[in-house]
Formats: C-alpha cells, sequence, structure tokens
C-alpha cells in the first residue's frame, strides 16, 4: 500500500514509551511500517470519507509492541499531538485493550478522538471515560440506483480542463484545496448552466481504501435549490461507478441541506463521525 510518509508531531518527543503492564510497549512507525493498518481498515463495518482518511494519513502513528518479542500487535494514530484517529489491537490481544487505551490518553494527555461509528473496536473503547461528544458528520454511501443528472435543459456536467481554471477558482471560494493541482490530476469536474460555470464537484480516489472515492459538490449561491447540487452528485455518481468506484459522501452533522441534496440524490447514511472528548471543552 502506498501511502505518504507523515513528519513526526509534537507527541513524540512527551511519549512515555516503558512497557505497559509489563507486556506492551509503542514504538514510533512511518505509517507504511505499520503491519496491522490494512487490518484495521478491513475490519471497518462501513467505508470512511476522505475527510477521515486525511486525519489518519496525516497522523503520526505508533505500532503497539508485545515487550518481549516486538511483534506488531497493534497501532495507533495521533493527529496533530492531541487528537487520537486510530486505535487497533489483533483479536488476541484485546482483553487489554481499556489498560492500554487509558494508558494511551494517560501518558500523551490526548484531548479527544476522531471516530467513525463503523469502527466498532475504536468506538467501544473510546466511549469508556470520555467528558463530551460531538456528532460532527454523515458519512454516504449508494442506496437507490443513481438517477438521471441530464434532464434540466441548458444543465451540462464534464470534466474540468486547465482552460476551466479561471472559472472555477471564481467559484471555489476555499471549497476545493490545491485547485489547480486536482484539475490536473482529473478530480474536478464543473457543471455549466447556459455555458457559465454554476457548480463545482470533486471525486477524489480513497487512498486507504482505493476501490472507492469521495465525491462532493458546490453549487454558486444564486443558483441553488434548484436541483443543480442533486444532479451534481447523480453525475459525480455516474463518474465513479463508471470506473468500478464505490461512490462515498460526506456531510456535517449539523448540514440538513447538504444532507436532503445527499438523500435525493440516492445516497444513504449508516456512519457517523464522532468527536469525543476527554477534557471538558472550553
Amino acid at each position: 500500500m502506498a501511502v505518504p510518509k507523515p513528519a513526526r508531531e509534537g507527541g513524540t518527543d512527551r511519549f512515555d514509551t516503558r512497557p505497559i503492564d509489563g507486556l506492551f510497549q509503542f514504538q514510533y512507525q512511518p505509517v507504511d511500517q505499520i503491519e496491522t493498518l490494512q487490518s484495521a481498515i478491513q475490519a471497518l463495518s462501513a467505508p470512511i470519507d476522505s475527510y477521515l482518511e486525511d486525519h489518519i494519513l496525516s497522523a503520526e502513528f505508533h505500532a503497539v509492541a508485545h515487550g518481549a518479542t516486538k511483534e506488531q500487535i497493534g497501532h495507533i494514530a495521533i493527529h496533530g499531538g492531541s487528537l487520537l484517529t486510530q486505535f487497533y489491537l489483533q483479536p488476541w490481544a484485546r482483553r487489554w485493550g481499556q489498560s492500554l487505551y487509558r494508558e494511551i490518553i494517560r501518558r500523551l494527555g490526548l484531548t479527544a478522538a476522531l471516530v467513525p461509528t463503523c469502527d466498532e473496536f475504536f468506538l467501544s473503547h473510546a466511549l469508556d471515560d470520555y467528558v463530551d461528544l460531538h456528532k460532527q458528520a454523515y458519512f454516504f454511501v449508494t442506496g437507490a440506483p443513481v438517477a438521471p443528472w441530464d434532464d434540466m435543459p441548458g444543465l451540462h456536467f464534464r470534466q474540468a480542463t486547465m482552460t476551466d481554471h479561471a472559472a472555477t477558482a471564481a467559484l471555489n471560494d476555499g471549497f476545493i484545496d490545491k485547485l489547480e493541482e486536482r484539475i490536473a490530476r482529473g478530480e474536478i469536474h464543473i457543471g455549466a448552466l447556459d455555458g457559465a460555470v454554476v457548480a463545482l464537484g470533486i471525486r477524489e480516489r480513497g487512498r486507504l481504501l482505493p476501490d472507492c472515492a469521495s465525491i462532493g459538490m458546490l453549487v454558486a449561491q444564486a443558483h441553488r435549490q434548484q436541483g443543480i447540487g442533486t444532479r451534481m452528485i447523480r453525475y459525480l455518481r455516474s463518474v465513479c461507478e463508471g470506473q468500478g468506484l464505490q461512490p462515498l459522501a460526506g456531510c456535517a452533522y449539523d448540514n440538513p441541506l447538504s444532507k436532503r441534496t445527499l438523500e435525493a440524490a440516492g445516497m444513504v447514511t449508516t456512519t457517523q463521525l464522532l468527536r469525543i472528548s476527554y477534557i471538558q471543552p472550553a
């Protein structure tokens, strides 16, 4: 699995590497040397979108190793020095899961964990001693078959080219990062109404889940609530499915308009992303 190697973050220098219960110790490892990462991803009951992928892959990883054999029996990922984004142990070692999790929080002084509800093992431990729980986002997968997206007169969708950079940048307003790079990689799509660009779409292939692609869209303010966003999502679904990729999407928990748009495009949610805090938020 080819994934980027993140820089070591602030948590490293203060990490107490003494063995826990005389059995396990933590060892910093680049993400591509974490032997249990694929097992953790395969254990998910539903896929995760690119937002959470980014918070995992840009984190600092530590292998959980057996103190005697040095065998990797699990791992943790810490984003920004204070946010836990992965906690995984092989099944035979899970009897020590609670004590290990509590020791991770204590030794590092972690303030929160970012946990998808499709990660049952991580979630069950994250809920033990929390002080606050914030429902952050919904994750969507396909439900109903893709419906027409080309049934609005004058509205057309296509992949963006570099000649579209000025028009897409004017509409973007910070919604999509690295816009020029993404256009060059073929990730950006546009919706044009009577020749004018009125919508942006993104199709970002997964790095942890390469058979999936996260999709999203933005519609110009003057053209919202006309069904353009729904049609953009339907179009992006068709692009993914034509490439043999499973479309995924996400939206903030407190954004009912985006949720309704995704549902109107045939997407359904069975997974939420939770931010679980271990100290009282200010």
